[in-house]
């Protein structure tokens, strides 16, 4: 059942709301997008860089993984949770949304989101004109095929593990589906609240016990806002524009591979939540966690430092990014940090010490970049910063 015009929003409604609250607005009602599992995560993780190698190799356009804004009218604007945009289709591709409908759309299934995903918005990505879109179901293991048709969407497959999936946009594009679906070997980790040690000089402004907030308040925040909390104060994230998007996607993308071929351990984006201690939980653009420390990945958030974790800068964020953050993932045992500017097209990486972190190295836009915990881990850096 539609509004009445005089009360749906807009895109400018939309653009107003507080900074990175992860909402929708279909047909101009407002929807709020649930948080999303470690699980939920992977399977993603693994379809957007699957898409994105085939993609890149072929020059077809670009793959970019949520969340990202997609007007596709005046009263409607998603965030799918990875798109692609075909190479003669790249003008609609804006600084901070995308203007227009992707050419295929990925949606992997909450139980609290599947209505709103199959039905709400899948009607309007087939009314605007997304020639294909993929339905993943990591519980049931599924992968439905949708294209478009003048009728609206039309299911094209229905895959289940044991099978090979295949595209209809992306012709010779296809894939096994059983290692889409395998599980991490996770521990059963709960929240160990840590205490820096004895002599950690913390800021003057550490705000009142009596005042902070916890990780028990912060799980009751709203659904679908990105918020972070550092030592007890609650913190927004705005909004990143697509370049820092890309950015992000093409080191998780290097990361990705080096781990997985070294078996060194398992890569998570954001949003991730990540429980340093009761009062400090945080969402890094992307982490890595070693293998010897899987027991730290619980189902939904990652109880404990990270081995390495990466922050790309976007103007509103990198005060906090280089001082508060960064004191909290050295006071709790974070090895290596890596501080990526977009805008400078520099890569700075951190290593931590007894008297917290210290930059190793500082690579520009012609070096080599390398890791401190990775060994073997390096790669230029100038592909990284590349146009979109």
């Amino acid at each position: 059942m539609s509004l009445p015009e005089a009360l749906k929003l807009t895109y400018d409604d939309y653009a107003v709301l507080p900074e990175d609250r992860r909402y929708e607005v279909i047909d101009g009602d407002l929807f709020a997008m649930p948080s999303q599992t470690l699980f939920h995560q992977t399977v993603l993780l693994r379809l957007t860089h699957l898409l994105d190698d085939f993609v890149e190799q072929r020059d077809l356009g670009v793959v970019l993984p949520g969340p990202i804004d997609v007007v596709l009218s005046r009263y409607d604007v998603v965030q799918p949770d990875a798109l692609y945009v075909s190479k003669e289709r790249r003008p609609i591709l804006g600084e901070k949304y995308v203007a227009g409908p992707p050419d295929l759309i990925i949606e992997v299934l909450l139980p609290e989101s599947e209505i709103h995903d199959r039905v709400d918005k899948a009607g309007r990505y087939a009314t605007f004109g997304v020639r294909e879109m993929w339905l993943v179901d990591p519980e049931a293991k599924t992968f439905e095929v949708l294209v478009s048709t003048p009728e609206g969407f039309r299911r094209e497959a229905l895959y289940g593990q044991a099978d090979t999936a295949r595209s209809t946009v992306l012709p010779g594009l296809e894939f096994a589906l059983k290692p889409i679906f395998e599980r991490i070997q996770a521990g059963l980790a709960t929240i160990d609240v840590q205490r820096p040690e004895e002599g950690t000089k913390l800021s003057a402004m550490t705000v009142p016990a009596a005042l902070k907030l916890t990780y028990e308040d912060y799980c009751h925040l709203p659904e679908g806002q990105r918020h972070e909390i550092i030592d007890g104060e609650p913190l927004l994230t705005p909004a990143p524009s697509l370049f820092h998007q890309a950015v992000s996607d093409r080191l998780e993308e290097l990361l990705r591979r080096f781990v997985a071929s070294t078996s060194a351990g398992v890569m998570f984006h954001a949003p991730t939540d990540v429980v340093l201690s009761e009062y400090d939980v945080v969402q890094p653009d992307i982490l890595v966690v070693l293998s010897e420390r899987r027991a730290i990945l619980a189902k939904n958030y990652v109880a404990g430092a990270p081995d390495l974790v990466v922050e790309v800068l976007s103007p509103s964020t990198e005060t906090r990014d280089r001082t508060a953050k960064a004191k909290r993932y050295a006071t709790f045992g974070v090895r290596e940090m890596w501080l990526v500017d977009p805008d400078r097209k520099t890569i700075e990486v951190l290593v931590n010490t007894p008297e917290g972190f210290r930059r190793e190295a500082l690579y520009g836009e012609a070096d080599t970049a390398r890791s401190a915990i990775l060994p073997g881990l390096e790669f230029p850096v100038a592909p990284v910063f590349r146009p979109l």
